[in-house]
């Protein structure tokens, strides 16, 4: 009988301890997702914050079948295309997994070249654009200013630049 009580009191203590253990592992060790937040929107570049995670994983389909992947070790800002993605942190564990969205702008900007002697045309926005370039009413060129770039022009008082989404 003293056998059977000590082999309960063994298999009591191993089961609280697993208990615990799991209990610890779900808490402790599980990524915590700070941002973006799960269904998030933007037109920009996203933010990512998380914490007990090390690799960084975003996809357009939530089963991660060609994820990107970044080793990271904090926060990390991420530029992509318009779309819906899918991203998780991996540490010891796996987080949830939490879905934004982001939006396309349009945004042509001309601003002062670095050495003040001219002047550039920067696409601000997330889409590739064509620029379409107009002297005196007539359209004379065209040209793709892609995403994050810039193009030195000319700053005539009868010359248009005019952008929008190419395709």
């Amino acid at each position: 009988m003293k056998n059977i009580k000590l082999i309960y009191l063994i298999d009591g203590i191993l089961l609280l301890g697993t208990i615990g253990i799991i209990l610890f592992s779900l808490f402790y060790l599980k990524p915590s997702l700070t941002s973006p937040e799960d269904k998030f929107t933007t037109t920009g570049a996203v933010l990512f914050n998380f914490e007990k995670g090390d690799k960084l994983y975003i996809d357009d389909n939530s089963k991660f079948t060609s994820p990107e992947i970044f080793v990271v070790s904090k926060d990390m800002l991420i530029n992509l295309n318009p779309g819906t993605y899918y991203w998780k942190v991996e540490g010891i564990l796996p987080s949830e997994i939490r879905q934004f969205t982001i939006t396309s702008y349009v945004e042509l900007r001309i601003r002062e070249t670095r050495d003040g002697r001219g002047y550039e045309l920067v696409n601000g926005g997330n889409e590739r654009l064509n620029v379409d370039v107009y002297e005196g009413g007539s359209l004379t060129g065209s040209f793709i200013l892609e995403r994050e770039d810039e193009k030195n022009i000319e700053n005539k008082p009868n010359k248009t630049y005019i952008g929008g989404k190419d395709g």
